[in-house]
C-alpha cells in the first residue's frame, strides 16, 4: 500500500496532467465523441432495454430503472449534528490518530488536535 507522501506526489503529478492545455482539449473532444455515441445507442435501444428491465420479476439495487441523484442542501449535516458528532468522537475515540494532508509529518491524536486548535475540551 502506498504511503501518504507517495499519494501527495501522485496527486500533484495528476493535477499537472489535468491542467495541461492539450490534454484538456483532447479529453474534451473524446468525451463529446463518447457522449454522442451513447446518445445514438440510447435512441436505437431505449425501448428494448426498458422492456428487458420490466421483464425482471424482482427489483433490487442491481436492476433498478431510475436512480434519484437530486440531493438537497438541507439534507446535509447542520451545526447541531456536527457538534454532536464531534462530541461523540471525542468521547468514544479520543486516541484516533489524525493527519493534516498539507503537512507530511503531522500526526497526533484527535483529542490533542482539538485541544490545540480550540484551547479547551468541549463541555460534557
Amino acid at each position: 500500500m502506498p504511503t501518504f507522501s507517495e499519494y501527495i506526489v501522485d496527486l500533484d503529478r495528476l493535477m499537472h496532467i489535468v491542467s495541461y492545455g492539450p490534454s484538456k482539449s483532447f479529453c474534451f473532444q473524446r468525451l463529446k465523441l463518447l457522449e454522442s455515441k451513447f446518445s445514438l445507442y440510447s435512441i436505437q435501444n431505449e425501448a428494448r432495454e426498458a422492456q428487458a428491465q420490466k421483464a425482471v420479476p424482482h427489483r433490487d439495487f442491481y436492476n433498478i430503472r431510475k436512480v434519484d441523484v437530486h440531493v438537497h442542501h438541507s439534507s446535509c449535516m447542520n451545526s447541531k449534528h456536527l457538534l454532536r458528532f464531534i462530541k461523540h468522537k471525542l468521547r468514544h475515540n479520543p486516541d484516533v490518530r489524525v493527519t493534516a494532508w498539507w503537512i507530511h509529518s503531522f500526526v497526533r491524536s484527535l483529542v490533542r488536535s482539538f485541544v490545540c486548535s480550540v484551547g479547551r475540551m468541549l463541555p460534557q
